[in-house]
């Protein structure tokens, strides 16, 4: 096996919801509402179609929006590969590959491991030039068992279902992921950045026609044959994860132009090469002793802007605070609130529990009704975002793991805090709460989201399930 040499499984076609058309002279991306096969051949026109893309559309009123699939290996992370993706949009070269937290990168020393802030804390990522691309590698027909066709996306709608599904579906299917009857299907949706037009994304589900519980026992049954005929899935797992693995990137550049042309398009005023060694910047003049008293009161004025809350601003001294004006007892909680958050805004390490239980309980102890809501949280367990998730009634509120996933996989969390008020003002969790809480961390763990602790608030106090031994 060539060292460097990525070994993706064979491709005899591809899968788009979208094409490439001529604007103004430059060929841009186009959305699609229905599936599209072509082939691996490429006319002045653009990809040719594969036969199957007819064939496919026979009894779907000329729209294909759903595809009867297998997939090749049991494990999801095989058939779905989703990475935070770097190119240059010159020579459709793959320069920086990551997932969050490393990333590997050519450089001019060669391809170096690196730490990977994800695009929003990225310099290189600047201009959209870095962003989620997945790739999905399906089986169609019966011809080549081991042939595929590749679905290529770098839509957050469709990488985040992809992942979701097949992890769901292995789990429940005790690992036959390879043997389940599946099908892609087009799903649509609108959001405020579509302006209320339908966008539409990738799903996986059973094959029309079948239940769950059909499609389970057929799973079975192919893995049966399967084995009774020789076939060893692992060991295809397993091949599979070494020609992954035996490359620094995945695309060739025999394949990284048209993705380049297709999913990276140039937007205007970006710059089209990035550049991966930056020389080092200018040492800094020395500053005037004028200079120097005007940059410490805009640090005041810029402090006392930026700290500003309800009736509240910040004195000369860090940590202490000015009332504006006489305040109420709903001021002061309004206050307490504030600052509560803030101790918990996006970036904050969490080092001492005590503290956030206190936070917790000041945002959460005076609700009238149940609230459920998540602290998700980086690797280093500093914080990405505080989000209430549920409302209920004043005895419960309905929580729907699906959701808790979604958020989850959507801030790309590595961990998350639970926690939960009770309006009695009594903490003591109950053993719905525990029922609940290994419900969702059984779902989390299954999109490699860890669950550290589940919280219930109340006036009396908060109490940690993981001090008690329940979690």
């Amino acid at each position: 096996m060539l060292k460097g040499l990525a070994i993706t499984p064979p491709i005899l076609g591809r899968i788009s919801i979208g094409k490439l058309v001529e604007k103004n002279g430059k060929r841009l991306p186009e959305k699609d509402d229905q599936f599209t096969l072509t082939s691996q051949v490429q006319s002045r026109d653009g990809w040719l179609l594969h036969p199957l893309n007819e064939e496919l559309r026979n009894g779907q009123d000329g729209k294909l929006r759903s595809i009867p699939i297998r997939l090749l290996f049991n494990e999801p992370d095989l058939n779905f590969r989703a990475d935070y993706s770097l190119f240059d949009r010159n020579t459709g070269r793959p320069l920086c590959v990551g997932n969050g937290e490393t990333c590997k990168r050519l450089t001019k020393d060669g391809i170096q491991s690196m730490p990977c802030p994800s695009p929003d804390g990225c310099s290189l990522a600047q201009g959209n030039a870095c962003k989620p691309f997945g790739r999905l590698n399906v089986v169609i027909g019966d011809d080549d068992p081991l042939g595929s066709f590749v679905f290529r996306t770098t839509g957050y709608n469709s990488i985040r279902t992809l992942a979701a599904r097949l992890h769901y579906l292995q789990a429940i299917s005790g690992d036959r992921l390879a043997c389940l009857p599946l099908e892609l299907r087009l799903r649509g949706k609108s959001t405020r950045q579509s302006h209320g037009a339908p966008i539409f994304y990738v799903d996986i589900t059973v094959r029309s026609g079948l239940g769950m519980e059909d499609a389970l026992i057929a799973a079975k049954q192919l893995e049966e044959t399967r084995q009774a005929a020789g076939f060893d899935q692992s060991a295809l797992d397993q091949a599979a994860r070494q020609g992954f693995n035996n490359g620094a990137f995945e695309d060739t550049v025999e394949d990284t132009g048209a993705i380049v042309e297709e999913f990276f398009p140039l937007i205007e005023d970006q710059p089209s090469r990035i550049e991966l060694n930056p020389p080092p910047l200018a040492a800094p003049s020395k500053p005037s002793l004028a200079q120097k008293l005007e940059s410490r009161a805009s640090q005041h004025k810029s402090r006392n802007t930026r700290m500003k809350y309800h009736k509240l601003i910040a004195g000369e001294t860090i940590g202490t605070y000015v009332m504006e004006s006489p305040v109420t007892e709903a001021d002061i909680l309004q206050m307490a609130q504030q600052l509560a958050m803030s101790r918990l805004s996006k970036g904050r390490a969490l080092t001492e529990p005590k503290q956030v239980f206190s936070h917790l309980q000041t945002l959460l102890q005076y609700h009238e009704h149940e609230v459920f809501a998540l602290l998700l949280l980086d690797s280093k367990h500093r914080v990405i975002a505080f989000r209430e998730l549920f409302r209920g009634t004043l005895d419960g509120a309905s929580v729907y793991p699906r959701e808790v996933v979604k958020i989850a996989l959507e801030l790309n969390a590595a961990a998350v805090i639970l926690v939960h008020n009770h309006p009695s003002g009594d903490p003591e969790p109950s053993q719905a709460d525990r029922t609940l809480t290994l419900a969702l961390k059984s779902a989390l763990s299954m999109i490699g989201t860890q669950t550290l602790d589940h919280i219930v608030v109340g006036h009396e106090g908060c109490v940690s399930l993981v001090e008690r031994g329940y979690l």
